[in-house]
């Protein structure tokens, strides 16, 4: 069995956890892309109307005739009726991105149940090895139906600059355990 340094027992179990930190990120991404989309389609549409209501307070209607003038009408039904299209496409989208939304909410949620299931493990396979080694006797986990611990605080950055850029491999996310890199070993000649 491969274990690693703060108790992690399976690769499966990293790789998986590492999978959903990407997709959420991922799922993060084009949130704000459609998000910016659909505020650019809300302002366009902003404008449109604006300028439409200008058309029809009659800056433009006494300095046409009266053939231009059904003309005139047709043409701004057919950009009322397209503005409309647009406004509707933009609400469809934005229940699309409120959608998308719960969902993130509600993997994130479970990335946390299974970061706080993961720290569970690590806890009991570190009890259990002060337990084997011969000190203080394991304690039971926390039950699953508990609130979850405070976020960890992040660590205040080294007074010095670090000279070892390897050494910045750990694994820092907001609300999460911090996962320092495994412990390199050295090679016997």
């Amino acid at each position: 069995m491969d274990t690693w340094h703060e108790g992690w027992s399976d690769d499966s179990e990293r790789a998986r956890y590492a999978l959903l930190i990407e997709q959420v990120e991922g799922i993060k991404r084009e949130l704000r892309e459609r998000a910016r989309i659909v505020a650019a389609r809300e302002q366009e549409l902003t404008d449109m109307r604006a300028d439409l209501a200008r058309q029809l307070d009659g800056t433009g209607a006494g300095k046409r005739k009266a053939g231009d003038t059904s003309e005139r009408e047709r043409e701004l039904a057919a950009a009322i009726a397209a503005a409309e299209r647009r406004e509707q496409e933009a609400a469809a989208e934005l229940a699309l991105a409120q959608a998308e939304r719960e969902r993130l909410d509600e993997r994130e949620k479970r990335i946390h149940e299974v970061e706080r299931e993961l720290a569970q493990r690590r806890i009991a396979l570190e009890q259990e090895r002060a337990g084997v080694s011969g000190a203080a006797p394991p304690e039971p986990a926390e039950p699953p139906e508990s609130d979850p611990p405070p976020p960890t605080p992040l660590p205040l950055p080294p007074d010095e600059p670090e000279l070892e850029p390897a050494a910045a491999g750990a694994v820092v996310l907001d609300d999460t355990v911090e996962i320092p890199p495994p412990v390199a070993r050295s090679r016997r000649r």
